[in-house]
């Protein structure tokens, strides 16, 4: 299987992608970004979502959204010096997921891969940028510390939910692994 990342449209097929185990109720609402939200906030500017694909093909495999993100310096930091601004530059993956039928082959870790190479190196060589951060569901934020040495930085409550912010230094990333 020849396999490609390409950025969303219209042609792709959202409304047969299934990331849904019924094991978490996140993943109804993944299923959901996909299908309704991410075209219309491409569109409106809040984030691009890439979808890896069959070559020539429009079935969805996995996806992830990338968007600008800053987070906020802790006031002690500011104020000994160690950080000149208020806020930090970043870039978050946001929404990521592999269909249900694609589990366990790799998938999700590409995923990952693909889009810290993406902000590491198309995107932050042009703007600059020093984190990249990913608000991930507490059930898998040790994958995300394990696989890719993300660390923790806040707990964020939302609309009836918890997430882990988790950030990763852009200096560290190795375009080797």
């Amino acid at each position: 299987m020849n396999l490609e990342m390409e950025l969303l449209t219209a042609e792709h097929n959202t409304k047969d992608f299934d990331c849904d185990t019924n094991e978490f109720e996140e993943d109804k609402d993944l299923n959901d970004f996909i299908k309704k939200d991410a075209l219309p906030q491409k569109e409106g500017g809040w984030n691009k979502t890439y979808v890896l694909v069959e070559k020539g093909k429009k079935d969805i495999f996995g996806f992830f959204a990338v968007a600008p993100d800053k987070f906020k310096v802790e006031e002690e930091a500011k104020r000994e010096g160690k950080k000149p601004y208020w806020t930090i530059p970043a870039f978050k993956i946001g929404r990521l997921a592999v269909d249900k039928n694609y589990r366990g082959k790799g998938m999700g870790p590409f995923l990952v891969r693909y889009a810290m190479g993406l902000i590491i190196k198309e995107i932050c060589p042009k703007v600059g940028g020093m984190y990249i951060t990913l608000d991930s569901y507490p059930h898998r934020v040790d994958w995300y510390k394990k696989h890719f040495n993300f660390r923790e930085n806040t707990l964020i409550k939302q609309d009836g939910s918890e997430y882990v912010n988790l950030i990763f230094p852009i200096k560290d990333f190795n375009l080797e692994k």
